[in-house]
């Protein structure tokens, strides 16, 4: 779609730049990026000796289809925008996610998974600046940190 890579190109403007410029790009890790519809069809595959699909996809809430239609020319996602995981060595992502929220960086959810595990930020036109927490068993909460 001609509107995804100025989603990412925004992404990256306003999200991944200024993370790079703080921590480093030798620090900076990327851990799942765009979701293509060829990506999204391997990952809803069960692999043959495991039985286990090859990985999560949720593209109608996590933006990582950025502007992409599916047949129906409706978007995968209605937030729009574009989204991606990452981690940065040798930091716990609770002081990533602070930093991110103490710089006012515009984006619309992020999702902590845990301590030393990436985290999910998405940048769109909405700006939420909503932040989830999850649970073992991958329950949503609202994370609301003692942030000033």
């Amino acid at each position: 779609m001609d509107e995804t890579l100025p989603a990412l190109e925004a992404l990256c403007q306003h999200i991944i730049d200024p993370v790079i410029e703080r921590f480093g790009r030798n620090r900076f890790q990327l851990t799942y990026g765009f979701c293509s519809m060829d990506l999204k069809r391997w990952l809803a595959k069960k692999d043959p000796v495991t039985g286990k699909k090859h990985g999560i996809a949720t593209p109608s809430l996590d933006q990582h289809m950025a502007h992409e239609v599916n047949w129906n020319e409706r978007y995968y996602c209605d937030h729009l925008g574009a989204a991606c995981d990452f981690r940065i060595l040798d930091l716990p992502s609770d002081a990533l996610m602070d930093w991110i929220v103490a710089q006012g960086l515009p984006f619309d959810s992020l999702y902590f998974y845990g301590t030393h595990r990436p985290i999910h930020i998405s940048y769109g036109p909405q700006h939420k600046r909503a932040v989830w927490a999850f649970t073992e068993q991958g329950t949503p909460t609202r994370y609301r940190p003692d942030w000033s």
